[in-house]
């Protein structure tokens, strides 16, 4: 990069540039919707159906499938939110999500230009989330991953810096994060697991302090969905009504994670191959958990010595 382009992008003030580069990802969301309209999808008729019921003071219900418990409810509150502005819950979709999009392009910006030392390397990182073109096609349309992505994003800058030995506070509003990416998608419990482990991995310090923060954040993280669940069982007899009809169960889960590394690694390969895909899957998964295996322990040693 041109000497001048790194002068210029070193005195521009902090905000700049991922202020810039937000508006641009916001505006590629709705330009994709003004030219293609916003996607509607089974999912999202049910997340406009429970937010027009909202709106109509008739609870988190679904319009042919009773109460509304297959999905956390944060994403459908938010539509109906939006909607107060004299918007329907699908009209208002689009301008939210574009929202939600440009402000996770700017938080990652910031973050970006907080922890890199090249300015110049920075605003190329942030320009290649500003122009993600599949996140962007997501906030297109009714889906609730936009805002699962900002929240998760969120809680996970928010680890990093009590990992790095910020206060308390850093801990707490991480907890807070994931307690909303928990409450947009359920895969959002993934996130206070791999933190709180985090938390544990610290060299010096006491085991009691670790699991004092590891119970605190595991309960700011996990008490607004534990209430939602509990509420579903009162309600249903269920935690998700369509746990039971589905067929699928947990364990299924890392296989099928397995087999859909493997079908990408694959991709385009004859379809004699298929029957590779879990084995291939699962083998790039066991070697990348002894990498990170090895880069802890490596860690571990240079921080002791």
């Amino acid at each position: 990069m041109p000497t001048r382009v790194r002068r210029l992008l070193a005195r521009l003030p902090p905000a700049s540039v991922p202020l810039v580069l937000a508006v641009v990802g916001a505006d590629l969301v709705l330009a994709r919707e003004v030219g293609f309209g916003v996607a509607l999808g089974s999912d999202g008729l049910n997340y406009v159906a429970v937010a027009r019921n909202l709106l109509a003071g008739e609870g988190f219900a679904q319009d042919l499938h009773g109460p509304y418990t297959d999905w956390p409810p944060l994403y459908p509150a938010l539509l109906a939110a939006a909607s107060l502005f004299a918007f329907d819950p699908y009209d208002a979709a689009g301008p939210l999500n574009a929202a939600i999009f440009g402000l996770t392009v700017f938080v990652a910006a910031r973050y970006l230009r907080e922890r890199l030392e090249s300015r110049a390397l920075a605003a190329a990182g942030s320009l290649a989330l500003a122009l993600a073109w599949p996140l962007a096609e997501l906030a297109a349309g009714v889906h609730s991953e936009p805002a699962f992505v900002l929240f998760t994003t969120l809680a996970l800058i928010h680890a990093e810096r009590r990992l790095r030995g910020g206060g308390r506070r850093a801990l707490v509003l991480s907890a807070v994060f994931a307690a909303l990416a928990w409450l947009t998608r359920y895969a959002g419990a993934a996130t206070p697991v791999a933190v709180i482990f985090l938390l544990a991995l610290r060299r010096g310090i006491g085991w009691r302090e670790k699991l004092r923060e590891g119970l605190t954040y595991a309960a700011i993280a996990g008490l607004p969905t534990g209430l939602w669940l509990i509420g579903n069982l009162l309600r249903t007899g269920a935690l998700r009504s369509g746990i039971a009809s589905t067929g699928y169960s947990l364990a299924e889960i890392p296989r099928d994670v397995a087999a859909a590394l493997g079908a990408w690694a694959l991709r385009g390969a004859p379809a004699a191959l298929e029957g590779l895909h879990a084995p291939l899957g699962a083998l790039a998964l066991a070697l990348l958990a002894a990498a990170s295996v090895r880069c802890a322990v490596r860690a571990r040693a240079a921080a002791g010595g």
